[in-house]
């Protein structure tokens, strides 16, 4: 009798952790205070055929290593190893004043991306220069990239990988081209 009365309080003592647990996570996603992006979200004016907008959206805005708070969009290849994510959000402090700077815009690219890259350079989008790093996933098979630019006070920070076929890339650089800016 001893071990089952035991065995209860022990599942009962899980229950309530369980439901404790749940209880805070419920609170701490829907009523605690989010951060939200403190710049307006850029648009995108073209989605190539086969790609479609990734739902999976952030509850809320992303707090960089930086300081910097930004939002996300991201773009999915219906089927394949495309994505695009546009990372938006204020300027950090190393890029404050440096923003056509491509030697800070590659170090910030270098700093953001997550893989090791093999490719630095400069390139411009939407009308402003932006420092990249490109490297290979062989696992996957794909090219990943991260671009950094500043466009009408924000950084844009985007973070793209594809198959790697010409036409691939092609709808990527046609998603990152087609980036503007509202007007403030």
């Amino acid at each position: 009798m001893g071990r089952i009365t035991t065995g209860l309080a022990f599942v009962a003592l899980l229950a309530v952790g369980v439901i404790g647990f749940l209880g805070y996570y419920a609170y701490s996603v829907f009523f605690s205070p989010c951060p939200q992006p403190i710049v307006p979200e850029p648009s995108v004016n073209y989605v190539p055929p086969g790609w479609s907008v990734d739902d999976s959206a952030l509850p809320c805005a992303l707090v960089m290593d930086d300081g910097t708070t930004c939002g996300r969009i991201g773009y999915l290849e219906d089927s394949g190893l495309g994505y695009v994510y546009i990372w938006y959000g204020e300027i950090p402090e190393s890029l404050q004043g440096r923003e056509n700077d491509l030697d800070t815009l590659i170090a910030k690219a270098i700093e953001r991306s997550d893989f090791d890259p093999q490719v630095t350079g400069a390139l411009t989008v939407s009308g402003q220069p932006a420092g990249y790093v490109r490297g290979l996933d062989h696992a996957r098979g794909s090219t990943n990239m991260t671009i950094v630019f500043v466009g009408d006070s924000t950084c844009i920070d985007i973070s793209t990988g594809c198959d790697v076929t010409s036409e691939n890339g092609a709808q990527v650089r046609a998603i990152i081209d087609s980036i503007s800016f509202q007007s403030r």
